[in-house]
């Protein structure tokens, strides 16, 4: 570890792209921090909760909330897919979403629906991955995920 930087927050995810390290915190709030100089750059609140944390690459920084400030009972429910605009802050909507998602930035994002194991891209239609395996892998303009193939043989 090279640095720390104090700053009284309590983070819940970091990602790193769009030439900055982005920290979402439990206070829905957004920093922006410079890796070459180990400063604060910009903070920004976001409308509901962060939930799925931070996600950042060249096409951008993301991020999905959850609407309102009630509680989450599960991860089924309405969430919203964010873009932030690296050098303003300001933030976009991109789409809604049914379910909790873990996100994955390259050329484009990727979203992995946890209640339905769809994987969406805005302006795309979802791909149905059947609900097996948490993850994704992007390489070379390709979208990788583990499929369970078959069922168990006893």
């Amino acid at each position: 570890m090279r640095a720390t930087i104090s700053n009284g927050w309590n983070p819940i995810d970091v990602a790193a792209g769009a030439s900055h390290v982005w920290v979402v915190d439990s206070e829905r709030e957004l920093h922006r921090l410079d890796p070459r100089t180990n400063r604060v750059t910009g903070h920004k609140r976001v409308p509901g909760r962060i939930w799925g944390g931070v996600a950042a690459g060249r096409a951008g920084v993301w991020l999905v909330t959850v609407p309102g400030r009630g509680p989450v009972t599960g991860p089924a429910g309405p969430r919203i897919l964010w873009r932030v605009h690296s050098q303003t802050l300001g933030l976009s909507r991109v789409m809604r979403l049914t379910c909790d998602a873990r996100l994955w930035v390259a050329e484009s994002v990727w979203a992995l629906g946890a209640c339905n194991g769809f994987v969406f891209r805005p302006r795309g239609r979802p791909i149905d991955v059947a609900r097996s395996g948490s993850d994704l892998a992007l390489e070379a303009g390709s979208v990788w995920k583990p499929v369970r193939s078959g069922s168990p043989k006893g």
